[in-house]
């Protein structure tokens, strides 16, 4: 059985990121796999180094969230994992709480189990 240990909630949910990666002035931009306060999961083909460091702007519901982070997972042709290293304390409670209402919301929406 694969029971995950994480601190924070994390939901699969699609928002848009823009990321620069240390040493480029170029931003890439694409959109959340999955987010919690301390991170997110992007898809992408062409996956930045492990290590990287980023600046990030995150767009949560109608607030734009300003992070810097680390690439802490690489899976090539698939994606990078994205470790939120600095973040305001006002936009991590902003995320928390957009996080708090996906989670609502993906709940109310969850079919009722068979009831055989």
């Amino acid at each position: 059985m694969n029971v995950e240990k994480r601190e924070h909630t994390r939901v699969k949910v699609s928002v848009p990121l823009e990321l620069t990666p240390e040493g480029s002035k170029t931003p890439l931009r694409m959109e959340t796999a999955d987010l919690s306060v301390r991170g997110c999961y992007i898809e992408t083909l062409f996956t930045l180094p492990l290590g990287t460091q980023v600046q990030g702007v995150l767009q949560a519901g109608k607030s734009t969230l300003l992070t810097t982070g680390k690439v802490v997972t690489r899976d090539p042709n698939v994606g990078n994992g994205i470790e939120f290293t600095g973040m305001a304390d006002k936009d991590r409670e902003t995320l928390r709480q957009f996080i708090d209402a996906v989670v609502a919301q993906q709940k109310k929406n969850i079919p009722p189990q068979d009831q055989s």
